[in-house]
């Protein structure tokens, strides 16, 4: 579940490092690649800071984009989200959402225009995947705003 150590003292912070996996993965596997569920990890790290400090590493677009959703009900960020997990896929990406591939492009562009939502760089569309996940794991995150 942890990245492989050479030295058996290390034994005590891979346990740790599961023991936080584990809390963050949300699937019903048995054993979980700690590199799969990084990103998640992560987020579930830094969720765990203060608001206000949580916030601040967040890309703001994404948050006004999941604060949009949430209001009106749409699902922009899960047509972000789908984007981000199957890169390059639009068939993939348009069937986990259930929705037809031109329905999957529009929502994507209409999310990129309303809310200039750049991903098209490796860069941005790790600032996406990472504010969307740390959202994820704290969804009074858009409730308290700045503290």
């Amino acid at each position: 579940m942890s990245e492989p150590f050479e030295n058996i003292l290390l034994c005590p912070v891979g346990f740790e490092e599961c023991i936080q996996l584990s809390s963050a993965v949300d699937d019903d596997s048995i054993v979980s690649l700690h590199w799969h569920h990084r990103l998640r990890a992560m987020a579930v790290s830094v969720a765990n800071a203060s608001h206000r400090g949580t916030r601040l590493l967040c890309d703001q677009r994404i948050l006004a984009a999941l604060d949009y959703d949430r209001a009106k009900g749409t699902e922009y960020i899960a047509t972000i989200k789908a984007f981000l997990e199957h890169p390059g896929d639009a068939t993939a990406a348009s069937n986990e959402l259930y929705v037809h591939r031109n329905t999957f492009f529009y929502r994507l562009r209409k999310a990129r225009e309303m809310f200039s939502i750049p991903l098209d760089t490796g860069e941005d569309m790790l600032s996406a995947r990472f504010t969307i996940e740390v959202a994820l794991s704290m969804p009074d995150l858009l409730d308290r705003g700045l503290e």
